[in-house]
């Protein structure tokens, strides 16, 4: 256990960045933005969701049972106590919340999400991952021109 006060406050800043991490992920997963989040959690703006996602607001005890109910977990998930009886990779969740913060990654999810189930089925069949993210690439770049602007530019909208 942590001895000086800053070990402390060290401790508590990544214990509220792993909850914001799983917030998101839950969030994601459900098809929610940030601002239907707030208004079930209500009255907050989303930008309090987005303060409580990367850390830097601390989410209180009953704010966090608003969250939960909204998201449909239990208290549990967010401080990782549901992850070995869900089968959850602690890591690989990190991981993967960390990714979405990508250039770009949310777009190819939505475009991956957009293909016909015998589209990710034939691409996924082709030296799959890489077959298959070219070909959510192509697909999305065709239908919206997304990847078409030069690096460095903001993206194009959807």
């Amino acid at each position: 256990m942590p001895e000086r006060e800053d070990d402390h406050e060290a401790l508590a800043a990544g214990l509220d960045i792993d909850m914001g991490r799983r917030i998101k992920l839950r969030r994601i997963q459900l098809g929610l933005s940030q601002s239907d989040l707030a208004r079930k959690i209500g009255p907050v703006a989303f930008q309090q969701v987005q303060k409580y996602e990367n850390g830097t607001d601390r989410v209180s005890a009953s704010r966090l049972y608003l969250i939960a109910e909204a998201l449909g977990v239990g208290i549990g998930f967010f401080y990782g106590l549901d992850d070995a009886a869900a089968g959850i990779d602690t890591a690989a969740v990190a991981g993967s919340i960390d990714c979405l913060g990508e250039r770009y990654a949310i777009e190819v999810l939505e475009c991956f999400r957009d293909m016909t189930p015998e589209q990710r089925s034939t691409s996924a069949r082709r030296d799959a991952p890489g077959a298959l993210l070219g070909a959510v690439l192509a697909d999305c770049s065709a239908a919206s021109g997304l990847f078409d602007d030069p690096v460095g530019q903001k993206p194009a909208t959807r």
